[in-house]
């Protein structure tokens, strides 16, 4: 079985179909992995939170770090949060962790 591997000017497989149709979703394919490995990223903030706060805090009793280590959490916790929502179509079907409506 003979294998052509001759690309064209685009740098893309002119004899497979498939390969042709994956190429042209090049651009998707690279905002999914951006967009996944920030959300990957954002899974980590309570470890990297505790391991900040037994590292700086508890070593130096000093609470502006405390206090900043906990707001930069917070802010990552919101972006975490937004990143995963992703789009609501049934608002009504959503609930918080209380219970109460997501609208």
């Amino acid at each position: 079985m003979k294998v052509n591997n001759s690309m064209n000017d685009s740098g893309q497989s002119s004899n497979h179909p498939l390969g042709t149709v994956l190429w042209s979703f090049r651009r998707e394919f690279l905002a999914v992995a951006v967009f996944s490995m920030v959300v990957n990223l954002l899974m980590l903030t309570p470890t990297l939170y505790m391991l900040q706060v037994y590292d700086r805090v508890m070593v130096s009793l000093n609470e502006m770090t405390l206090l900043i280590v906990s707001l930069i959490t917070l802010f990552f916790f919101r972006h975490d949060g937004v990143c995963g929502m992703g789009p609501v179509h049934d608002a009504g079907a959503h609930r918080g962790a209380a219970g109460w409506r997501l609208e």
